[in-house]
């Protein structure tokens, strides 16, 4: 499935951005409360004012916003409705609002008001900022990275476009370019946590675990109060194995934000890590029953069911209701169409995939989903279709690059594959595609018999086959973590084998 681990990211910027909108405004002390993070302060002084005059547009606002923060997002609704009941055409009332359904998890309904306010104030960038949050959510990351550099051509000083658009940039393969990004955005501000969180997440990303730890823990020492940064943290230890302190962040984060779903949606994974099932399933369903049975909570749910119990059949049910409940949710389609291929239903699985494409063209996961599928029901050609079709678009997704890959190592064609799989590694945005990419490699090796080419120099700490964990049949990318691929060999293709290679590839053409 597409990758999510930055959406608590993600949405709590959108927070910090929905109190841009009042920038102009007088330095009321309710004002002043709300930007100091004194937000029950503020709510109280707000209220206040609405009492002495109910039609007071910034008021309504201000107490969403206060509303929003305190994480009561039902309540933050409706005066951020009567605020746009009372000014229509206001962008900044529309922005609020757009922050409020995006916590709500209505971001369609988000992007719509971002789109008027837009209409209504083409050049501000703060507007273009908010949308490249919401694009990103909605997982139309080239839409995302648009936007942000369209806000930060509008206004140099747009920080948070420089994360927001590194965070897109990571998701499409992009690593060079988005470390690029954040850093910029740590030069201007070294203390700007939500830049600092993204370094963070870049660096885990990148398998460079001992790097992020001491980010995450400059974030938390900033803002201790933030859960995300916890959970974030809690991950790293995750995957250098410390679980005890994996688990003691993510317990932090869950007591400092005790009603936010993905908090326990993360500790549940780290649980079913552990072999601790039951637990893991019962921090899924609290992150279900806290988000009402949202289509978000469902469809993290129905992942762990497939990722971690094979209970193939009870993802299947968690992504028929978000569907039911959400007909425009991209993810929701494309995670039933995951498990439909792990219940051998590839058939089905790819009008799934094509659902799943048609809500959002640009979610490049759809495309290699749907392209494994069709390799499932023996239409190679239009798997191939499929990933070449991403790597147009985004030369650097890995999926991708692997999905491709493979398919020319089922046809010998060693040196392509190859060139695919270390192109997958270069720029994998997660480590369970540096983990994929790996896997690939040590298949492409034990598929070449190295040991047939003794002329060529091959530098491996060990005989590959003589390695009972690489030879298994049973081979997980976790057997490859040590694998120091800079260390492999030139794929040795002596002319005859090129030959009959090529004169493979004609005959199947003709």
């Amino acid at each position: 499935m597409s990758d999510c681990k930055l959406q608590p990211l993600l949405i709590s910027l959108f927070v910090l951005l929905s109190f841009l909108s009042g920038h102009a405004q007088s330095k009321t002390p309710a004002l002043q409360a709300l930007e100091a993070g004194r937000y029950e302060e503020a709510l109280k002084l707000y209220q206040s004012q609405l009492q002495d005059n109910p039609r007071d547009i910034q008021a309504l606002a201000g107490k969403s916003k206060a509303l929003l923060a305190l994480d009561r997002f039902p309540e933050a609704l409706p005066p951020a409705e009567k605020a746009l009941t009372l000014a229509p055409d206001n962008p900044d009332m529309l922005a609020q609002r757009a922050a409020v359904l995006t916590r709500l998890e209505r971001p369609q309904e988000a992007l719509a008001d971002l789109n008027k306010a837009i209409e209504l104030l083409p050049n501000t960038s703060y507007l273009h900022v908010a949308r490249g949050y919401v694009y990103a959510e909605l997982g139309q990351f080239h839409e995302s990275i648009d936007d942000h550099s369209l806000a930060i051509s509008l206004n140099k000083d747009a920080i948070l476009s420089y994360a927001g658009r590194a965070y897109a940039r990571a998701q499409l393969g992009e690593i060079d370019e988005a470390f690029e990004d954040v850093e910029y955005a740590l030069k201007r501000d070294p203390n700007l946590v939500p830049a600092i969180h993204t370094y963070a997440d870049l660096l885990f990303r990148r398998v460079r675990f001992q790097e992020a730890l001491p980010q995450y823990t400059r974030g938390i020492e900033l803002k201790p109060e933030d859960a995300y940064l916890w959970s974030g943290r809690g991950g790293v230890y995750s995957a250098l194995d410390e679980v005890n302190k994996a688990l003691a962040d993510y317990n932090k984060a869950i007591e400092l934000a005790p009603n936010r779903p993905p908090l326990y949606s993360a500790r549940g994974n780290l649980l079913a890590r552990m072999g601790r099932l039951t637990e893991a399933t019962a921090d899924h369903n609290k992150a279900v029953e806290l988000g009402q049975n949202s289509p978000t909570t469902l469809v993290s749910r129905g992942q762990f069911f497939l990722d971690w119990t094979e209970l193939y059949s009870l993802a299947l049910e968690d992504f028929d209701k978000a569907v039911a409940l959400a007909p425009d949710m991209a993810d929701a389609f494309l995670g039933r169409g995951e498990a439909y291929l792990a219940l051998d239903k590839p058939r089905v699985a790819i009008l799934d995939f094509n659902k799943a494409i048609e809500l959002a063209p640009s979610i490049m996961f759809a495309y290699t989903a749907r392209g494994e599928a069709y390799e499932a029901i023996g239409e190679p050609a239009k798997a191939e279709a499929d990933y070449r079709y991403v790597l147009e678009i985004t030369p650097t997704y890995s999926p991708a690059l692997l999905g491709l890959g493979y398919l020319q190592l089922s046809r010998d064609e060693f040196a392509e594959a190859r060139k695919n799989f270390d192109s997958a590694l270069e720029h994998a945005s997660d480590p369970e595609q540096v983990w994929a990419a790996r896997k690939a490699v040590g298949r492409l090796l034990v598929r070449l018999n190295i040991k047939d080419y003794s002329e060529f120099p091959v530098d491996l700490v060990y005989d590959i086959h003589d390695d009972e964990e690489l030879m298994k049949d049973d081979l997980r990318a976790d057997d490859l973590l040590d694998l120091d691929l800079k260390e492999l060999p030139e794929i040795p293709i002596d002319n005859k084998l090129a030959r009959r290679i090529d004169t493979q590839r004609v005959l199947v053409i003709q």
